[in-house]
């Protein structure tokens, strides 16, 4: 089915009428399932002069990425560029080239940045932009070259910091790299860095970490120049609306949680141990909240045996455990070490077979370029979450999304009672409000990050 214009959003529009007034350099934020590719795509279209289009994107969305550009360009050409290494490709009548990141390496010899930053393109489109928040990685470093050879360079994303403020640079470097162009300045002006010990085997040793985000009102006049963001109430005016339900749940093996949460309160002063100590807990609560997953899940299917699932969670075993438990006649299972091809079939296994209720996946794995679930499912279940806050928006925004047909939609967070799940729940949200504060140009504060957990074990 071919988009037309008629078929935008009025934030889509605004976003477009920002990029042209800003020559064409800048980041878009748009939260997850708002459209950011139509953004782009129709930006070609209403300046036809921008003829050659690079699109650089997660692996897992650029076929996503030729399908969009299919409903609004059926009669140019595109290709999606594979292998580590380029074969001299003819691309001179290619409209839109599409490549992930993975293979952009600007480290070695013969690579994709170097051959593509002399093919001519009238446009870069960087999806996903917070991949690029590393400035050391080889990804950031080819991007940087295709960046600077290039008029027009767009950076699409729905969550530009997901750890710090520090995320920002590398990626309004790509957009300006004279304003930019010392990381340690911005560094020391806007997240200088603090001193911590850790253990490292039998030593402490001292090292340095992003600290107290500062000069917020600065920082965001220096970045609004060429950051278009609308708020998620903004655009989820235009968005069926999202409840959040919380389960309460008891853990199974109360007990060895007990056990693990005194090794955590217990560790020494150092973060390391306490991280690792943590995560142990952190293993421990997942597969305590299992049994009670499932009971929930039968209780559920019990009332509404029509509806389908989408269920996340973070630990592999945990996702192996309740697909099995479940039954893998009525689940599906999606994770990080599958293929593409097993990926493919698992999703289209859900959204086609009426016997398959549940959709098990890992968080960070189904989080981004997983479309299509939005069709037959406007519920999804976190046994666990991530702690970072956008992993778990991305997932959410596998059902809400701007196709979608359904007219409320739910989120259930499984949070197991008088354990550390509550509070690392509550400094999740705050910390999504501290994020979200930084592009908005208010003071923020540290104190709900989630080391405090560390600070007040």
């Amino acid at each position: 089915m071919l988009v037309q214009w008629e078929n935008l959003r009025n934030y889509q529009i605004d976003a477009i009428n920002f990029i042209a007034r800003k020559r064409g350099r800048c980041l878009i934020s748009l939260c997850p399932g708002a459209g950011k590719s139509y953004v782009a795509l129709f930006l070609r279209k209403k300046y036809p002069k921008l003829k050659k289009v690079l699109i650089v994107c997660p692996s897992s969305i650029k076929l996503q990425w030729k399908t969009e550009v299919g409903k609004i360009f059926p009669e140019d050409s595109a290709i999606v560029l594979t292998g580590s290494s380029p074969d001299n490709p003819n691309l001179a009548d290619k409209d839109f080239v599409i490549i992930n990141y993975d293979i952009l390496n600007r480290d070695k010899k013969n690579s994709w940045a170097d051959y593509l930053k002399n093919q001519g393109f009238d446009l870069i489109v960087f999806d996903e932009s917070h991949k690029l928040k590393n400035r050391e990685a080889a990804r950031s470093k080819g991007a940087a070259a295709l960046a600077l050879n290039c008029k027009h360079v767009v950076l699409l994303t729905g969550t530009p910091i997901t750890s710090n403020v520090l995320d920002l640079w590398h990626q309004f470097y790509l957009i300006d790299p004279m304003n930019f162009r010392s990381f340690n300045t911005f560094m020391w002006k806007f997240c200088p860095l603090k001193k911590i010990n850790v253990n490292k085997g039998n030593r402490n040793i001292e090292i340095e970490v992003p600290g107290k985000t500062r000069n917020i009102v600065e920082l965001n006049q220096l970045i609004g120049h060429y950051f278009f963001q609308k708020s998620e109430k903004e655009v989820y005016k235009e968005l069926p609306e999202m409840s959040k339900i919380i389960i309460p749940v008891d853990l199974s093996n109360y007990n060895d949680y007990e056990k693990a949460e005194n090794k955590f309160r217990k560790s020494t002063g150092n973060m390391l141990e306490a991280s690792n100590n943590l995560q142990a807990t952190r293993m421990v609560i997942g597969q305590g909240k299992v049994q009670p997953t499932l009971e929930w899940l039968k209780d559920f299917f019990e009332t509404s045996s029509d509806e389908k699932l989408v269920v996340f969670g973070y630990h592999r075993a945990v996702m192996e455990q309740l697909h099995t438990s479940f039954g893998a006649n009525k689940s599906v299972l999606y994770y990080g070490g599958m293929n593409d091809k097993a990926k493919e079939e698992a999703k289209q296994k859900f959204i086609h077979d009426k016997n398959i209720k549940v959709f098990f996946a890992n968080i960070k794995s189904a989080g981004e370029g997983l479309d299509g679930l939005n069709t037959v499912c406007n519920k999804v279940v976190f046994i666990e979450y991530s702690y970072v806050p956008s992993d778990n928006t991305q997932a959410m925004a596998r059902v809400r999304r701007m196709n979608s047909t359904f007219k409320n939609y739910f989120s259930y967070w499984m949070v197991a009672e008088n354990t550390l799940d509550e509070k690392i729940l509550k400094i999740l949200d705050n910390r999504t409000k501290n994020n979200s504060l930084v592009l908005t140009g208010k003071e923020i504060s540290e104190k709900e990050l989630l080391m405090e957990l560390f600070k007040n074990r």
